[in-house]
């Protein structure tokens, strides 16, 4: 009985004009925090004034994320907060952007050091029974979002294309092995350093050598790089697992390893493990 006679005191201030409607004045902190599987999970703040000399109860926040005019992220935060009287309330939410989406737009993205994309908020405010609203446009840093997703990015674009053997000695192998590096993006990588192991098979039951690449390799905008390591093996190993693949019918080795690529001054550790076969 007494919220009832509260939302009708409400409703007859509002009707008098003493209750000014309370608004969305801006969005800070935003940031991206991490990858998790197909998108991205960024964080924000978000700012409601409340010009009453009373506290106002607030729900239902809702962000739908826009670029070029297509939906790549939507949050939502359905949880009561309270606007307090005469003061910008700030409220922590988060908001999930499609990755795929996202990089439809990858030209516009990479044009400078951030980017915009539209954004449309709204929040139900609860005694007076009405929804606010506000349409910004935020930036997300270009450097915040390579960190959080070119590891998986350029691992797609990185291919093992096979081995070829230069020379055997009594007891070592020496091999070369040749990767193919596709660089989607209009914007130029280096390759800082490459290491990695090669096994006999994914268990990692036999380490058969490791090698390892310093010099710096630059893949230009929107080409396909050809690039070579050369790999110390041991023989007495190696013969040893070729001649179980005889019988097992397994073909090729295993490598793990990682790989460093520098974009625009920031570094990014990527990790590799690969079948290859010989060519």
């Amino acid at each position: 009985m007494k919220n009832k006679l509260f939302v009708i005191g409400i409703f007859f201030i509002l009707l008098t004009g003493c209750v000014k409607t309370p608004k969305i004045v801006g969005i800070s902190n935003l940031k991206i925090l991490e990858k998790k599987d197909s998108v991205l999970i960024s964080q924000m703040t978000t700012e409601i004034d409340n010009p009453n000399s009373m506290s106002i109860t607030a729900q239902s926040l809702e962000y739908i994320i826009r670029m070029e005019e297509e939906i790549i992220g939507k949050g939502f935060a359905n949880e009561e907060f309270t606007l307090q009287a005469k003061s910008i309330s700030s409220m922590n939410n988060t908001v999930e952007i499609n990755i795929k989406k996202l990089l439809n737009n990858i030209d516009l993205i990479t044009q400078s050091d951030s980017f915009a994309v539209e954004m449309d908020i709204t929040a139900q405010i609860s005694p007076l029974g009405i929804k606010i609203s506000k349409n910004a446009q935020i930036y997300f840093k270009l450097a915040d979002l390579m960190e959080n997703m070119s590891g998986d990015l350029i691992k797609e674009a990185l291919h093992v294309k096979g081995l070829k053997i230069n020379e055997i000695n009594p007891t070592f192998t020496q091999m070369d092995i040749y990767f193919e590096f596709e660089n989607r993006f209009p914007l130029n990588y280096t390759l800082d350093s490459l290491y990695f192991e090669v096994f006999d098979n994914e268990k990692m039951e036999n380490l058969l050598g490791t090698t390892q690449k310093h010099e710096s390799l630059k893949f230009e905008e929107k080409q396909t790089t050809l690039f070579n390591v050369s790999a110390k093996i041991k023989n007495i190993a190696t013969g040893l697992s070729m001649f179980k693949k005889v019988f097992t019918n397994e073909k090729g080795f295993y490598i793990k390893g990682w790989v460093y690529i520098d974009f625009d001054g920031t570094k990014i550790k990527i990790p590799l493990a690969q079948i290859i076969e010989p060519i």
